[in-house]
């Protein structure tokens, strides 16, 4: 297992309970599929994943927190698509 998979694992989950139990924010599904298809081309090899609210965080960190200093890209959900590089 490499250090990065227990983040994604943990941010499919989060997003698949959201979706799930919310009907009102379907339109996290395309983040979560998008979550899927980076994972199935080894996206989990180079990134943590996490969540900042509802926006999905790329990031190279190996602990949850970033500080301050840490580079980091968050994705936001808008409509039934994506977009919001931050």
């Amino acid at each position: 297992m490499n250090r990065f998979d227990q983040s994604w694992t943990a941010t499919q989950l989060f997003y698949n309970d959201l979706i799930d139990n919310n009907p009102e924010l379907e339109n996290l599904i395309p983040l979560y599929l998008f979550i899927q298809k980076l994972k199935k081309a080894g996206g989990n090899r180079t990134f943590r994943l996490g969540t900042s609210k509802q926006d999905l965080v790329f990031s190279r960190s190996l602990e949850p927190e970033l500080r301050p200093d840490q580079k980091f890209i968050a994705v936001q959900a808008k409509g039934n698509s994506f977009l919001g590089m931050v």
